[in-house]
């Protein structure tokens, strides 16, 4: 791994990227049609993948996938209609993967929403757990059998973010988490959901151990040129001065993206399933995203809402 070393929070996704090769390999990438998600798979794409990217609206997805095949890759972008707010959306897609997919080598959990207004999913979990955090759980733990059963290693990678630091006092509020009792505070939720993310990677590759999947949660940096970014408005970011305090370690897309192409890509990762990476490289998220305990509270009470969920609607 000699050239990992020279990677840093400057490097960019083809920067990441280079020297691999994933022909003949298949990655699902949810929220592709823009931003990182976009830049991820022009890059995996154009060292051999075959891409899935999703999205909620096939026309958006479709015009992302005709932009990266008119570059002529060396491998190929297709897209799958998903709405990670609606659980049953989530249900469609991961059945048209298990029976038209012979393999999947990369799961990339990577759409989301941030600093929403309050709103609520189809199945009224709060939108930023629910499609976060949520939705993925169903995506992932729906694929995963499919992924363990492969012959090869695979990886499972959830887009977290440095944001996970900014939920509850205590991690998960799990008397109130979709906000119905208490008055919404836009970036709590966000960061509850974003703690969720790094959880949900670190209780996988727990569960995962022993098989031939790992599992990762990625920090990709703070970059405002995405459609994440659309609700925030003049909003502040907790604890900081707006914008003046994260000047020096901004990133561009192609930066914001190298830590995913390197999670999808860096060899030797196996035996760091369950880390936080940042900056492209292994790196720890705070107290409360390194708590077995919380792991698994969250693991049991997703399992039991999503299960609940079902069974309304």
């Amino acid at each position: 791994m000699a050239h990992v070393k020279k990677l840093g929070p400057r490097t960019s996704a083809e920067q990441a990227a280079r020297g691999h090769d994933l022909t003949g390999k298949t990655v699902l990438l949810t929220g592709g049609n823009s931003g990182l998600g976009a830049e991820t798979a022009r890059v995996l794409a154009g060292i051999g993948a075959r891409v899935i990217i999703t999205s909620r609206r096939m026309s958006a997805g479709e015009k992302t996938a005709a932009a990266i095949q008119k570059a002529g890759p060396k491998g190929s972008v297709i897209v799958k209609q998903l709405d990670l707010a609606d659980l049953k959306s989530v249900q469609a897609l991961a059945a048209d993967i298990s029976a038209t997919e012979p393999r999947l080598d990369r799961l990339i959990l990577n759409a989301g929403v941030m600093a929403c207004p309050k709103s609520y999913t189809k199945q009224n979990f709060e939108i930023q757990m629910g499609t976060n955090h949520f939705g993925h759980f169903l995506l992932s733990q729906l694929l995963v059998d499919k992924m363990k059963a492969q012959s090869f290693q695979s990886r499972i990678i959830v887009l977290s973010s440095k944001g996970h630091e900014w939920g509850p006092p205590e991690g998960i509020d799990f008397d109130d988490m979709h906000w119905r009792k208490k008055g919404y505070k836009t970036w709590t939720a966000y960061g509850q959901s974003k703690l969720a993310n790094v959880l949900y990677a670190k209780d996988l590759a727990k569960r995962l151990e022993g098989s031939s999947v790992t599992a990762y949660s990625v920090h990709p940096g703070i970059i405002l040129q995405t459609n994440l970014t659309q609700h925030i408005g003049p909003m502040r970011i907790p604890g900081v001065p707006w914008l003046a305090s994260f000047l020096p370690s901004m990133k561009t897309i192609p930066q914001g993206s190298a830590t995913t192409v390197f999670a999808a890509t860096a060899p030797g990762l196996e035996a760091h399933s369950g880390a936080y990476l940042q900056d492209c490289a292994v790196s720890a998220p705070n107290k409360q995203g390194q708590d077995p305990e919380l792991a698994r509270k969250l693991w049991a009470s997703t399992e039991d809402q999503i299960h609940a969920a079902l069974a309304a609607s």
